[in-house]
Formats: C-alpha cells, sequence, structure tokens
C-alpha cells in the first residue's frame, strides 16, 4: 500500500502545482549523464564486487568453523 501511496502523492502535488517532479511512470524516460549500456556495465560490475566479497566472507566463516570444530 506504501507503493501506491509513493506514486500517488508526487502526481497529485505536481498536478495541483505544489512540486515539479517526474511522474512514476514517465521516471524512465528521463536523460541520464550515461548510455543505458554503460550503466548497465557498471551496475554488473560493482554487482559481482560485492557478491565476490560476501562469497569470500562466507567460505573464511566456513573455513574457521571448520577449524575450530576440528580442533575441539
Amino acid at each position: 500500500m506504501l507503493d501506491v501511496v509513493g506514486m500517488l502523492i508526487p502526481e497529485v502535488l505536481t498536478k495541483i502545482g505544489l512540486t515539479n517532479v517526474l511522474l512514476w511512470y514517465n521516471v524512465g524516460k528521463a536523460e541520464y549523464i550515461a548510455s543505458f549500456s554503460t550503466l548497465f556495465v557498471i551496475e554488473f560490475i560493482l554487482f559481482k564486487k560485492i557478491l565476490s566479497k560476501k562469497e569470500q566472507l562466507l567460505i573464511n566463516h566456513e573455513l574457521v568453523h571448520h577449524l575450530h570444530c576440528q580442533s575441539s
């Protein structure tokens, strides 16, 4: 329900003239600082970096847990 409120309130405020924001269905049409493909590649690289870091933390945690269980 908050999603609907988040879409409708800015639209109503823009229609009555209190704000000047893009409507939720026109946001994707706005011009960005880079092309779509550039943004996609940057996002892909950042997500890959984050996921590989999480994977390394998981592997290290399992290794520490495994070594701790063997020494007991």
